[in-house]
């Protein structure tokens, strides 16, 4: 269970990264990094009426979803820029290949459209950014002549084509997104959106900038509460936990995630 869990967070960061950035947007937040960037233009391919949009009309987009539909989007989102990135890499790796996406993003069946300028060869290829290898094997019957690549931890699995990228290189680090929500305390409204798993991660961050001296109790306990909306019987809790002597972050995320599922399961009650 630990491994599984350790495996599905490695995986999962980009959650945490496409959240905090659509978090950025929906605050009114203004300087984007490189990675933002990617994921802003993603968003734009996502649907037609986001075709050149700016920020703030992003921004009014995003404003019409609530928690559980922002996980659709996020999900959307980071599959496109798994495209997007695949043709980036594509065209600077130096080869006599290049790629280019579709015009539009629904389109049927493909992702990229690869040339060899070396032969004049052209064809179509499927992008699948996934741990879920049912839904690859199911594309693969689907379409027996076609050309599909994963990232690289499926590739590796499933012994077919990789991209080139992993889920991690899709990511931005977790205490990068951390601080821009600590600074700007709104923007944890969002991340109760994330999966269990990517909250856990969070929530063990948080708890080890603390251990690092980087975060007062204080701050801890609000950064908690705001990421969470837990009251403080339940946040002692968790901290009284993770305070245990050799609790490492497969254990402490295991803990973290154990606890936001008692909400339903009544495992905890604050």
């Amino acid at each position: 269970m630990a491994f599984q869990l350790k495996q599905y967070v490695e995986r999962h960061f980009d959650e945490i990264a496409i959240a905090g950035t659509l978090a950025s947007v929906l605050s009114g937040h203004s300087h984007f990094n490189a990675d933002d960037e990617l994921i802003l233009e993603a968003l734009r391919r996502s649907t037609p009426e986001l075709a050149g949009a700016d920020v703030p009309e992003l921004r009014t987009y995003l404003s019409r979803f609530d928690d559980s539909q922002l996980v659709g989007v996020t999900n959307n989102v980071k599959g496109i820029a798994h495209e997007i990135r695949f043709v980036e890499l594509e065209n600077e790796d130096g080869d006599s290949v290049s790629a280019v996406l579709f015009e539009s993003p629904t389109h049927p069946g493909m992702d990229v459209i690869l040339s060899d300028s070396s032969t004049g060869e052209s064809w179509e290829m499927q992008l699948k950014a996934t741990d879920a290898p049912y839904g690859v094997r199911e594309w693969i019957e689907a379409h027996p002549d076609g050309q599909i690549a994963v990232t690289s931890e499926l590739a590796d699995r499933l012994s077919i084509e990789s991209t080139g990228i992993s889920n991690e290189q899709l990511t931005a680090d977790v205490e990068d997104v951390i601080d821009r929500a600590l600074h700007e305390p709104s923007l944890w409204d969002y991340f109760p959106a994330l999966s269990v798993a990517s909250m856990a991660v969070v929530l063990y961050s948080l708890y080890s900038r603390y251990r690092r001296g980087e975060l007062s109790w204080g701050q801890l306990c609000r950064a908690i509460a705001c990421a969470t909306g837990w009251k403080i019987a339940k946040i002692t809790l968790l901290l009284t936990l993770l305070s245990i002597p050799l609790v490492n972050v497969v254990t402490g995320t295991l803990i973290a995630a154990k606890l936001i599922h008692s909400g339903h399961e009544l495992l905890v009650r604050a």
